[in-house]
């Protein structure tokens, strides 16, 4: 018996020597009875875990390995222990670190991912998290997830996909994408990649999250398509159309009204209404009816002219309505006009 016996137990050699097991109560009864089981059953203990109790009554745990040997013609067993406490204290809390990230990665709406791309270019997977089933239809092995998930990218975006992680990897920066993902099932989901490097040695470590974001996509593209029909409606008007906000500046004009001021949309954006499109001799007049919409908040039915860009003056009927905040307080006012200038 070593020193090193002394230094895992506690117990001196001598107090040890002439002792049965059972009497020193380091192992349990189960781990006793099993390491005597398999010694007697395959003549030999190899790499056995047990916890053991030491002297000052702690625990700790330790691999034993043990064989029969043939000692001035007794059979004898020969054993070696080694305290892997430290060890075993490491990997469970690594175990609980790691079922803690999981868990939290899990929470997350959306895909937890981490990869690699060394200086040779190679890419590898650390980690993606469970649902990835769900969000994408596909496994969330290790070995083929890359693979897996670049294929199911929509044709289109593919280009556009490599090319934004190609500048990412070459600037070592953020990486964002998004774009269109064909599940197995055939269904089309929208998705948004946002990752950070870190460099680590040779190494270009990506940790971040892939999100579905269909809904979000679906209803922008809804918006739009309403923004859009809405616009066709303006433009295809016979009337004059304009908006202009609480301070008298030109926020929109449909295509009838700029078609006769000779201005493009661009042009009109922003120019101070009365300045700009109403004839100077006409300004105070319309001015005191802008203040009176401001007022009192109420619609107006008048008369009066508005100038093109090459002098062109159209006499106009007008019919303007407030627009409120929440508030109450003034959002912008909307005029709609007639062109009565042959009437007159």
């Amino acid at each position: 018996m070593n020193d090193y016996h002394e230094k895992i137990t506690g117990y001196a050699a001598t107090e040890i020597v002439g002792k049965k097991a059972e009497e020193l109560d380091i192992l349990s009864p189960e781990d006793l009875h099993d390491i005597t089981h398999d010694l007697n059953r395959q003549r030999y203990v190899d790499g056995k875990e047990v916890i053991i109790r030491i002297k000052d009554g702690t625990q700790k745990t330790v691999v034993i390995s043990a064989v029969y040997v043939e000692y001035r013609g007794e059979r004898e067993i020969l054993a070696t222990m080694a305290d892997i406490t430290d060890r075993r204290r490491i990997e469970d809390s690594l175990r609980r670190s790691n079922e803690q990230i999981t868990g939290i990665a899990n929470t997350i709406p959306g895909i937890v991912f981490q990869f690699y791309v060394n200086n040779s270019g190679k890419f590898g997977l650390i980690y993606v998290s469970s649902r990835v089933g769900e969000i994408l239809g596909i496994s969330g092995e290790i070995s083929t997830f890359l693979t897996q998930f670049q294929s199911g990218i929509a044709p289109e975006d593919q280009e556009r996909f490599l090319s934004s992680l190609d500048q990412a990897v070459k600037t070592e920066s953020k990486w964002e994408f998004e774009g269109r993902f064909i599940r197995s099932d055939g269904r089309i989901i929208y998705f948004r990649t946002m990752s950070a490097p870190v460099r680590v040695s040779d190494e270009l470590l990506f940790s971040g999250v892939i999100l579905d974001v269909t809904a979000e996509k679906e209803a922008d593209n809804s918006l739009q398509s309403e923004r859009k029909f809405s616009q066709l409606l303006l433009d295809i008007s016979p009337v004059f159309i304009v908006a202009i906000n609480g301070k008298g500046k030109t926020l929109m004009m449909n295509r009838m009204l700029l078609d006769a001021l000779e201005y493009s949309e661009d042009e009109v954006k922003d120019k101070d209404y009365l300045n700009t499109f109403v004839p100077a001799e006409d300004r105070e007049r319309v001015s005191d009816i802008f203040r009176r919409i401001v007022g009192d908040s109420s619609a107006t039915l008048n008369e009066n002219r508005i100038v093109s860009k090459s002098g062109k003056v159209y006499l106009v009927e007008w019919r303007g309505r407030p627009v409120l905040l929440p508030s109450g307080e003034l959002d912008f006012f909307i005029g709609i006009g007639i062109d009565i200038s042959q009437k007159k």
